[in-house]
């Protein structure tokens, strides 16, 4: 008996998976918090029992679903965090612009546009770069690739940003 390849669909949801495991290990190695969406993580958390804690929130159900939010309660940061992985040539090209309308929609003031994989067309990152430069004022995106040291210090200048 012979295994057979997986389908294109199925080797394109464990190559994501991949991406966001990463990021996943990332903010876990930093003492993050990893957790599902569930609605006490989504709304302000003031008084005398308020979190302190930080937590990478995942499948964050908004205005639509966003891969996960960065939520750290002691310094009120709420941060979307979308993942684009592709390996070759493909359609997640197209459906960056789109995903960088839907998070400036979402309402936040800042977001991260994570890329993965090295398969992006290099003039549609640069053009995807260029439309976060030029957001609308009050929302700040950035686009992070998860080659090399990007993400890690990404992720530890999030994290340990204001910590002594």
């Amino acid at each position: 008996m012979t295994a057979e390849l997986p389908l294109q669909g199925g080797r394109a949801v464990r190559s994501g998976r991949f991406g966001e495991a990463t990021l996943e290990a990332g903010f876990g190695a930093y003492g993050v918090k990893i957790v599902n969406d569930d609605h006490v993580y989504h709304g302000a958390d003031g008084g005398m029992w308020a979190r302190r804690d930080q937590l990478l929130i995942r499948q964050y159900q908004g205005s639509y679903t966003i891969d996960f939010v960065y939520r750290d309660y002691s310094r009120d940061i709420v941060l979307p965090i979308e993942c684009k992985q592709q390996m070759g040539s493909g359609t997640a090209d197209h459906k960056l612009a789109y995903a960088v309308d839907l998070l400036v929609r979402s309402g936040f003031k800042s977001f991260w546009l994570v890329l993965s994989g090295g398969g992006f067309n290099p003039a549609v990152t640069k053009a995807i770069d260029d439309k976060i430069r030029n957001l609308p004022s009050g929302v700040n995106g950035r686009l992070i690739f998860n080659e090399g040291p990007f993400l890690q210090r990404a992720i530890e200048k999030l994290v340990e940003r204001g910590k002594q």
